[in-house]
């Protein structure tokens, strides 16, 4: 870091340009009487000016200042359409989805009927799983959608699509609703909030290359499922067993129960449509290949994008008194996903319009977005990074927090 300090006589003021690293430049005009510089803080650089501070961020960190707008401000911000969702659109893309999943599911019957060499047929098969776990994803995020109420314009038509659309994915619908509903209620506050809560366990830090590789395997396979079943990474409700079935779990209230056993229901009665279908319609392997294959990369997709939404070494995570909700809602990242971005709806390059205004349809979200960025500044982050090679930092950064303090930001 270079501080370079400019007197201007005329305008009695003293001009102090920040470089970080001869690429960063930031400048700012201070009046006469600068007391002193303080470099020790988690989010750039504090300029002392009489009893004024004047923060400027040199290092990519979110700031841990409270945001100086409100939502409000925000809100106020979007165009109104951005937040009524219409059948007509969502149902368009709902359809496309389904097209897609069936033309690949040909697709793939038609071509493993070329050959029967177990190189072309592996490669095949693997093809065909990450394009069809890939459309079986950006299902379930409209599903998700119907969570947020963001799908239809009633909550009976998203409630009723996204029972079905979540079941098919087994996915207990209301369970996760109501979980997820208490995430978006309390991001980024360490004791309250449901999923990828920071550990606070030092010992985890400085992985060997296999735990990174035992970890991301974890992650890509089994995170989902271990969450919903175990409530790995989730909140810590102390010495009771968490899960998303049990209706009498700490994850939900008791006016809650009745849905979450119609939940269980909806993903039992899945299950006995897929049972039917390995035993009388086709075979085991004919389910596993076109159904349970492509539900493994639905669940990768998952987990990478919900780890990666919250988890960032410049992202700061807030305890106590420390915490607030705008604040909160905007530790969370913007990324670049490529092609994924159009066929997983925007989930991973919008996420933090999402998490401001989750009723916003994700057809709508990038115009919201673009609304809202000049009041956030520096309190809008976003990381165009490649997405794998991201995942693997963020597994060796993001190791743990401190076990005291308000504002905390991950190490390793």
């Amino acid at each position: 870091l270079v501080l370079e300090l400019t007197p201007l006589p005329q305008q009695s003021l003293l001009q102090a340009t920040m470089v970080c690293d001869n690429s960063k430049k930031q400048t700012l005009n201070l009046k006469k009487g600068v007391v002193g510089v303080n470099s020790n803080t988690n989010s750039g650089i504090i300029i002392k000016n009489n009893n004024n501070e004047e923060f400027v961020d040199i290092d990519g960190k979110l700031p841990i200042k409270r945001p100086p707008f409100t939502v409000g401000q925000l809100k106020r911000a979007i165009p109104p359409h951005c937040f009524k969702p219409t059948y007509f659109k969502s149902l368009q893309y709902l359809i496309f989805d389904f097209v897609l999943a069936a033309i690949l599911i040909a697709a793939y019957a038609y071509l493993s009927t070329i050959s029967t060499n177990w190189i072309y047929q592996i490669t095949l098969l693997t093809a065909y799983t990450i394009a069809q776990g890939s459309t079986y994803f950006a299902i379930w995020v409209l599903a998700h959608e119907c969570g947020h109420q963001a799908f239809a314009p009633t909550q009976r038509g998203n409630d009723t699509i996204g029972f079905i659309l979540h079941s098919m994915l087994l996915v207990p619908y209301f369970s996760w609703k109501f979980s997820h509903a208490k995430h978006h209620r309390s991001t980024g506050d360490v004791d309250r909030d449901e999923v990828f809560v920071p550990s606070t366990d030092e010992s985890s830090s400085n992985p060997t290359k296999f735990e990174i590789v035992l970890e991301l395997l974890i992650t890509l396979l089994i995170g989902w499922p271990s969450y919903l079943l175990f409530n790995v990474s989730g909140r810590d409700y102390g010495d009771v067993h968490v899960d998303h079935f049990n209706p009498n779990s700490p994850i939900f209230n008791k006016n809650q129960r009745k849905l979450i056993m119609l939940s269980d229901i909806g993903v039992i009665a899945w299950l006995a449509v897929l049972s039917y279908a390995s035993f009388y319609l086709f075979t085991p392997m004919i389910v596993l290949k076109y159904y349970f294959l492509p539900w493994i990369v639905v669940n990768a997709f998952l987990t990478t994008y919900t780890k990666l939404h919250h988890t960032d070494k410049k992202v700061p995570h807030f305890r106590g008194k420390d915490w607030n909700w705008l604040q909160g809602a905007l530790c969370t990242i913007d990324r670049d996903w490529g092609i994924f971005n159009f066929l997983h709806h925007d989930i991973g390059d919008t996420h933090v319009v999402h998490h401001l205004f989750s009723r916003i349809p994700h057809y709508h979200c990038h115009e919201a977005n673009e609304a809202i960025k000049p009041i956030l500044g520096s309190y809008y982050y976003r990381d165009d990074s490649n997405i794998f090679l991201t995942l693997i930092k963020v597994i060796v950064e993001c190791r743990y927090v401190d076990k005291n303090g308000g504002v905390l930001f991950y190490k390793s």
